[in-house]
């Protein structure tokens, strides 16, 4: 077997569709296929078995926030390994050298939206790393508010608002991204949804399939920067459901409306779970720069990226933090995990205390502490879908 992986080029863009078109549509590809460009940038990845084409993936270049900074993130998208050459265990060493590729490209994590969370576990990434809530609520249980702003359909003289909305939405959550340019003008441009923005500026805007009767509203996003934006943009989502059964929307994990609005036969469940992997640990560590100072000793167990697994000194404080190579010495706590639970924990969720209590963290209470001011356990939510 001559197994090869390597990023697509000019030449590799029919094979390429040929396993994506199989894979996500159930058919050869059409004359009318074709790769659109990525939007932000990224890279796109094609192995190969003896030449034929075996599996495919995308990787968008991403900016997340942290807590304490912003760091280079891809986001993996459009996985998919050929019919023929399934359970041969192709994904996992395709997702291998993805893994190693963006690492060399200078992306110190990644993210996906898992098919099948046990088959990235794998690949060491965290399941529950950020997620969004969905809401399915019966017209007659949407509540009743004052619409204080006035509703408009989108422009492309509202993309700066909207970004300026979409921003300070987003801004609490690690793992949330700003919004590209051209996602912006996909959407005005979309003939399946409308962009509806609330207030001038914009304070909340709507982006919703309005279509049909006594159905239910699809609402693909809505977002708020302000109190009255989001009371508005609930009195507006029910005016525009006045014709509907029900309506769907989702909020980030702390979601609103179940600590104000909640009531009977209104649905609540997770969706679009995002989960992460850190490709490269001190890289990861470097764009770290927190208000407070610490210490300690770091081992990351690895198979993947051997070169993560350490030992580190990790030194930090508010002028940034250092990694670097453990000479041995016993002077500062070692703090001993594994690849995933550090790839959740870096990013806040699920946190360093809640994994101590699985026993998936070896540290006693004061690194744990040092741990939290270096990489604190808080809200996250990956807000790009791809």
């Amino acid at each position: 077997m001559n197994w090869r992986f390597q990023e697509c080029g000019p030449g590799d863009e029919s094979d390429f569709l040929w396993v994506r078109s199989w894979v996500y549509d159930g058919r050869p590809p059409q004359e009318s296929d074709h790769l659109a460009d990525i939007i932000g940038g990224g890279r796109r990845y094609i192995a190969r078995v003896d030449d034929q084409p075996v599996g495919v993936t995308n990787c968008l270049t991403l900016r997340a926030r942290h807590a304490h900074g912003f760091v280079p993130l891809a986001g993996v998208a459009t996985v998919g390994i050929a019919p023929t050459h399934r359970n041969g265990g192709y994904g996992q060493r395709l997702m291998a050298e993805v893994i190693r590729a963006e690492r060399a490209q200078g992306m110190v994590a990644g993210a996906l939206y898992a098919f099948r969370d046990k088959f990235y576990r794998k690949q060491g990434y965290a399941s529950g790393a950020a997620h969004r809530m969905e809401l399915h609520v019966p017209i007659d249980r949407m509540p009743s508010l004052a619409q204080t702003l006035d509703a408009r359909v989108a422009t492309a003289a509202d993309v700066d608002g909207l970004a300026a909305c979409h921003a300070a939405f987003v801004a609490p959550y690690a793992l949330s991204v700003d919004r590209h340019p051209d996602r912006w003008a996909r959407m005005l441009a979309s003939q399946d949804s409308q962009l509806l923005v609330l207030g001038d500026p914009a304070e909340a805007y709507v982006y919703a399939r309005v279509k049909g009767f006594y159905e239910v509203l699809e609402v693909n996003e809505f977002a708020w920067s302000s109190r009255a934006g989001y009371e508005s943009g609930l009195a507006f989502i029910r005016s525009l459901a006045i014709n509907q059964s029900s309506v769907k929307w989702c909020e980030p994990a702390d979601c609103p409306f179940l600590s104000r609005f909640h009531d009977g036969q209104v649905d609540i469940k997770v969706d679009r779970e995002a989960m992460v992997r850190v490709y490269d640990v001190p890289g990861a560590l470097a764009c770290l720069k927190p208000v407070s100072s610490g210490a300690f000793r770091l081992r990351v167990a690895d198979p993947i990226v051997p070169e993560n697994e350490g030992p580190w000194r990790v030194e930090f404080g508010p002028g940034g933090s250092k990694c670097v190579a453990d000479s041995g010495g016993t002077d500062l706590p070692l703090v001993e995990v594994d690849i995933a639970t550090f790839s959740g924990a870096y990013f806040g969720h699920p946190g360093w205390r809640q994994m101590h209590r699985m026993g998936l963290v070896t540290a006693d209470a004061t690194t744990l502490d040092t741990l939290e001011a270096l990489m604190p356990t808080g809200l996250t939510y990956h807000s790009e879908l791809y």
